[in-house]
């Protein structure tokens, strides 16, 4: 009987370390996010071994928990997205995005565009979208709400857009976007 209550202790007192040796791999990484000009943007930070999108703050500022040696990457509307290895202790990171411009008139046609700016998230086919998103169970497919200088629209509508008219495109496909529109969404918005 002693041996087991030993036994059964030993293993408690190793199951311990290890929880804690496994917690301790995380480290809390934070930074501000700006453009060059040091002005603030609304941008997400994407941690990869979670998996998960998070916004920065209305200060430009974020603070995420990440593995040793894990990546996040930084992406904002507009600019260029920006990749960051983490190191074993992270100091504050300071990041500047630099904006970059798609030029929309290179594409032939609006499903050229979308195939070439959105491949693997938005599908078209029989003049029907179905834009990628992930909720609790995995990714999904599902038929977007498609907006066109804020009214909505049919498919035949969008698919009809000249990509030079063009002055920006949002596929909203995560779960903070989805609520907008209580579904995924594009959105396009002409030049005016």
């Amino acid at each position: 009987m002693k041996k087991i209550i030993r036994l059964s202790q030993t293993i408690t007192l190793i199951l311990t370390f290890l929880c804690s040796a496994l917690f301790a791999q995380d480290v809390e990484v934070k930074g501000k996010v700006t453009n060059l000009k040091g002005e603030i943007i609304k941008a997400k930070v994407y941690v990869k071994s979670t998996k998960k999108y998070f916004h920065v703050n209305a200060d430009g500022t974020f603070s995420v928990k990440c593995a040793k040696k894990d990546k996040i990457k930084i992406s904002a509307e507009d600019y260029s997205t920006k990749t960051i290895k983490i190191k074993n202790k992270s100091d504050f990171l300071d990041i500047k995005l630099k904006k970059s411009g798609i030029d929309y008139a290179q594409y032939t046609s609006f499903e050229d565009l979308m195939n070439g700016l959105y491949a693997g998230v938005v599908e078209i086919s029989n003049d029907q979208f179905k834009v990628k998103f992930f909720d609790i169970r995995g990714p999904k497919m599902e038929s977007p709400k498609l907006i066109l200088d804020e009214f909505e629209v049919l498919p035949a509508t969008m698919l009809n857009i000249s990509p030079s008219m063009i002055k920006k495109v949002e596929v909203l496909n995560e779960s903070g976007d989805i609520a907008k529109y209580g579904k995924p969404a594009i959105v396009v918005t002409t030049k005016k």
